[in-house]
């Protein structure tokens, strides 16, 4: 899958140049196509090797976590999973609305112990997920996954490879924690000079129309069997009261491998409508809220592969075009970063002005002992290998 602006340079013909367009980060581009040629494999085969290389270590890492699932027995509530992901719902992607009671259930099991869902909450409130994300069950779905693999699996691994009990580890997490510690007070003495509440929202208003504007989106729920008929029956169940979840479990994963139900906000663009098809985007476009609506053949691409399928598709909610909001948390990363590009050099005064303050504050408090620095003798610096040669391994 390439993205937006490749796919227009490969649609174009040599000596066409485009009208301009807008790209998913919002920036526009005008291209002409001035040669085409086919790249040769010499040119392309670091990049296969490398992408060879990620997909194997992929797989090993994959298999050997599934070994750690199976020797620990660790099973993520199914029942408990789903209802999650229907409160998380109601709740407006909002976490603070649970209760103790809710927050007691075991959503995960694993060697006779229990992880509660609070405990799972309180992870997920660390990552600071906005409430579309939260409202997408497959993201929700995938952070559970990855909760198991950071708090269970991967502690238990370090456990029994002793890694837990290393003096290097030690010593590197020390370093990192020095670091994290010493990045926070640089960012609270200096940065917030600069990238603060105020100039956040200032630049925010001055350039939402370029970065933060988004198309229409609508909030679905959808059962995507491999059938007409397993559809057209699971549309049948539906309409007559049943939940999505519940009838979703009596069908067989999508194409034996792929969840067959899920809950998902999409943006109605030309780029959705590549992806997830016309007929989709058409259907929830104009569908009725809360309705349920007859099965409709799907046909997308998922991990190389042309899957199709038919889908049965509940509109929950339907917003028009409008902007992110500043508090979203992707917004105000890009924002603050943005800032500390433009301000770089006052960043740099600021900084070294701190540091000063810091060496004049701190100068009584410091003893540096000439006679030892003295007795330091410093090694002549080795000449640099030529391009392509190993330094020779010195001997004695």
């Amino acid at each position: 899958v390439i993205g937006a602006t490749a796919q227009k340079v490969f649609s174009m013909e040599v000596g066409e140049i485009s009208e301009p367009f807008r790209d998913p980060q919002g920036y526009y581009h005008v291209i002409e196509v001035l040669d085409r040629r086919p790249v040769g494999f010499e040119t392309q085969k670091p990049t296969i090797v490398n992408r060879l290389k990620v997909q194997k270590l992929e797989g090993v890492y994959r298999e050997y976590m599934e070994g750690l699932k199976e020797e620990l027995g660790l099973k993520v509530e199914p029942d408990v999973a789903d209802w999650l992901i229907e409160r998380l719902r109601e709740l407006g992607g909002e976490l603070e609305g649970f209760s103790d009671e809710e927050r007691r259930k075991v959503l995960v099991r694993y060697d006779e112990e229990e992880v509660s869902l609070g405990e799972y909450l309180k992870w997920l409130a660390s990552l600071r997920p906005g409430p579309r994300r939260l409202s997408d069950s497959s993201w929700v779905a995938r952070s559970v996954e990855r909760f198991t693999l950071d708090n269970i699996l991967v502690p238990h691994a370090a456990h029994r490879e002793e890694i837990d009990r290393s003096e290097w580890l030690r010593s590197h997490l020390k370093k990192r924690l020095e670091d994290m510690m010493i990045t926070e007070l640089k960012r609270q003495e200096v940065d917030r000079k600069v990238i603060n509440p105020e100039a956040v929202r200032k630049y925010y208003e001055s350039h939402k129309d370029i970065y933060y504007r988004r198309p229409p989106r609508v909030l679905i729920r959808g059962i995507l069997l491999d059938s007409l008929r397993w559809a057209q029956e699971a549309y049948e169940k539906v309409r007559a009261g049943a939940s999505m979840a519940e009838v979703a479990g009596d069908y067989p994963p999508f194409h034996g491998k792929y969840r067959n139900y899920d809950q998902f906000t999409l943006d109605i663009t030309e780029e959705s409508e590549k992806h997830m098809g016309v007929p989709l985007i058409e259907l929830v476009s104009r569908a009725e809220i809360g309705k349920i609506n007859e099965p409709i053949r799907l046909s997308f691409v998922r991990d190389g592969r042309l899957l199709t399928g038919y889908a049965v598709v509940r509109v929950l909610k339907r917003e028009p075009a409008g902007f992110e909001p500043l508090e979203t948390p992707w917004v105000l990363r890009d924002i603050e970063r943005k800032i500390g590009i433009v301000e770089s050099k006052r960043l740099r005064e600021l900084y070294n002005q701190w540091l000063t303050e810091l060496r004049v504050k701190y100068n009584d408090k410091i003893t540096i002992y000439q006679d030892r620095l003295k007795a330091v003798e410093l090694a002549e610096p080795r000449a640099r290998p030529a391009l392509g040669t190993l330094p020779q391994a010195e001997k004695g």
